[in-house]
């Protein structure tokens, strides 16, 4: 996930002492290729991590950030406005033009005091934990301007605040009892909805509030045909890959090269060794039935966001009758997508690797989990 690598990259700046902007879409209008929360990174060097936009709007903002960093941050935060005409659209990637609101923060080391939220950031997504970061916005709210505006930041005060699924873990920007609830409300609602939201308060305050999330870990239990070209495409799609196959000859470096993880051995002995969470993914395209069922027996006690079964809808229905014979309830079941994949006519290796991959993409951009098969009994 580009966020989590942007995390890292704004820990490792802190630590070596290094300048850096992080940029940050805050809002938006009309269309745009990049949603809420989407971000770039420039370090002092130039160099960049992640997209807020491409084209123009992309340009003015590295430019911005550096001549921020060349003045020695004493500009602090500020807020970039753009408003598109349908010409710069086009060029920026905004299909019928628009507006959007980015901004700018210094992640070095010193700005804004307090403990270290990126380091803790870190660690959140290392344990596989959901959280709510937000951001103190100063200045006065409104639509986005074609112009920039200085914001004054709040000195002496971090102007971020961390949350966990209980409550918040660091930071305190908020002064006022009222807005600390209503701000810790809506993490809730942001960490469970996957999505940002920009909170308006009294007095033109604004506070930003973006989930923080974990990359999503994609379990792929069989090293055959399928999952050859379903790791490659995994890769691509930012998932980190977990290959188990009973077989070593099957699941090896050689054919997983971009495998982050590889398990040679009994599929139940590995069950231990793995520790889905709710951004886990779950794809069973083993050799043959039996383990199929043994691994979807385990698969649906796990957390996983996603479990899919490759198979024949008569496999399904006797895999799933064997199951609830020795006790698995159906609603468990309900969450399992088999027929794996989308309904595109695949046939050959690859395209069957395409639709579940698409699926795969389906899920993760929902903002709540969706249920698997309609009928466990069809």
């Amino acid at each position: 996930m580009e966020e989590e690598a942007i995390y890292r990259r704004i820990a490792l700046v802190r630590e070596t002492g290094k300048k850096a902007i992080q940029a940050t879409i805050i809002s938006k209008k009309g269309s745009a290729p990049r949603e809420l929360g989407a971000k770039l990174l420039v370090e002092e060097d130039g160099a960049t991590l992640g997209s807020i936009s491409g084209g123009c709007v992309e340009a003015e903002t590295w430019q911005e950030a550096m001549q921020m960093m060349k003045g020695g941050l004493q500009r602090r935060t500020r807020t970039l406005g753009f408003h598109l005409t349908e010409k710069e659209a086009v060029e920026s990637g905004l299909i019928c033009g628009g507006a959007l609101e980015i901004y700018l923060e210094p992640v070095s080391p010193g700005f804004l005091g307090g403990g270290d939220i990126y380091r803790e950031i870190v660690a959140l997504q290392a344990r596989g934990e959901k959280g709510a970061l937000a951001t103190l916005i100063h200045g006065e709210g409104g639509d986005p301007c074609s112009c920039a505006h200085d914001e004054p930041g709040v000195p002496g005060r971090e102007g971020r605040q961390l949350f966990e699924m209980k409550g918040p873990i660091l930071g305190s920007p908020f002064e006022n009892k009222a807005w600390e609830d209503k701000v810790a409300e809506l993490a809730g609602r942001v960490m469970a909805e996957e999505k940002p939201q920009l909170l308006e308060l009294p007095g033109g305050l604004r506070i930003f509030l973006e989930p923080i999330l974990t990359s999503p870990v994609l379990y792929l239990f069989g090293a055959g045909h399928i999952s050859l070209p379903l790791s490659r495409l995994g890769k691509m799609l930012g998932f980190k890959l977990i290959v188990i196959d009973d077989r070593e000859v099957y699941a090896n470096p050689d054919r997983f090269p971009e495998a982050d993880e590889i398990h040679a051995r009994e599929f139940a002995e590995v069950f231990r060794d793995l520790a889905p969470h709710s951004s886990s993914y779950i794809v069973i395209v083993t050799r043959g039935h039996l383990h199929d069922e043994l691994v979807l027996e385990w698969a649906v006690r796990q957390t996983a966001r996603y479990i899919g079964m490759i198979g024949s809808r008569q496999k399904i229905r006797r895999v799933y009758a064997n199951l609830m014979e020795r006790g698995i309830p159906p609603e468990l079941l309900a969450r399992v997508h088999s027929p794996i994949g989308l309904s595109i006519g695949a046939e050959t290796p690859e395209e069957i690797a395409v639709s579940i991959a698409a699926q795969l993409v389906q899920i993760r951009r929902e903002r709540t989990p969706s249920m698997g098969s309609k009928s466990f009994t069809q």
